[in-house]
């Protein structure tokens, strides 16, 4: 679970605020601070996300590896150059995988979409 005020304290809130505004007050928050803040904390989304691409590389490889049919015990050669195509297909997607998960979050960070409810 991801809390999303995580890293952001009531006083960073009030300096970006006032950094935003200059020396007027203001009603409402204002749009740059607010793009400030939320940046800051798109920006964590990375890190977990390249963890969560390990974490289910991982689980196809053990599933891969758990995979047994029958008629497969009986060619155990075949088995083993299956089982190692498929760990090579699974590395082969990774760093791709990781640069998209890479790409969006930057997406992410360039627009920030302010104009929905």
């Amino acid at each position: 679970k991801i809390n999303p005020l995580e890293g952001l304290s009531d006083h960073e809130i009030r300096v970006v605020m006032r950094n935003a505004v200059g020396p007027r007050a203001c009603l409402f928050v204002p749009e740059a601070a607010f793009e400030i803040l939320v940046k800051k904390q798109i920006g964590r989304f990375e890190t977990p996300a390249t963890q969560c691409v390990e974490m289910v590389f991982m689980e196809l490889l053990n599933l891969a590896a758990k995979c047994d049919l029958p008629e497969m015990t009986r060619f155990v050669r075949l088995r083993n150059m299956v089982l190692e195509v498929v760990q090579k297909v699974l590395r082969n997607c990774l760093d791709p995988t990781n640069r998209m998960i890479s790409n969006l979050v930057q997406i992410e960070l360039a627009y920030i979409n302010t104009s929905h409810p």
